[in-house]
């Protein structure tokens, strides 16, 4: 195994986490949004937690490992798929360091102190962002897989589109979810 097939590994490895976390926080997100308020409160918690500790580091991981395998390999920062790449992780970090990590910090704060709707409205409008998020992260795996060209038109579609019917569906999920008031409440509060 040569150094360059490692390091690709470890790219994967690391990307598989990131997509895999973000895709499955933002399905039990549409689930914790419409259900009672200590489950709404925990999962706010448990996103900002681990926005920290998983999110982070796996992205970080998954740069680092991607920068290093277009150094070693075959690739290199001209191809375009690579510089797609390094977009999506772009868009990505600017969505969750500028609107998911405080975001989450301030919904949970918000949750702490009142049972007022806009606990859940603003969860709402996190979970949209989150499957944005979401299709910016997929919409790189499909770049790493295909490796389209500047030429290649079709897969240049799809990669647009992911992240915009990813967040179609953060949108429809939004809506389906109610903001009841009463599910807000607390149970102590009864």
């Amino acid at each position: 195994m040569t150094r360059s097939e490692v390091l690709v590994g470890l790219h994967v490895l690391f990307a598989s986490v990131w997509i895999g976390a973000a895709f499955l926080m933002a399905l039990l997100g549409g689930r914790a949004a419409s259900a009672a308020r200590e489950r709404t409160l925990a999962y706010a918690r448990d996103s900002e937690w681990l926005g920290l500790r998983l999110f982070l580091p796996a992205s970080v991981l998954t740069l680092v490992s991607g920068v290093a395998a277009a150094s070693e390999g075959p690739w290199g920062f001209d191809d375009l798929w690579v510089q797609l790449g390094l977009a999506a992780f772009t868009a990505s970090t600017l969505i969750g360091v500028l609107v998911l990590g405080p975001g989450w910090a301030r919904v949970t704060a918000l949750a702490e102190q009142t049972d007022e709707p806009d606990v859940a409205d603003g969860i709402g409008r996190l979970l949209v962002f989150g499957w944005l998020d979401v299709g910016v992260v997929l919409a790189a795996v499909w770049v790493m897989a295909v490796k389209p060209g500047r030429d290649d038109a079709v897969a240049l579609v799809v990669v647009a589109t992911i992240p915009v019917l990813a967040t179609a569906v953060g949108l429809a999920l939004r809506r389906r979810v109610p903001i009841d008031e009463a599910k807000l409440e607390s149970p102590l509060a009864s």
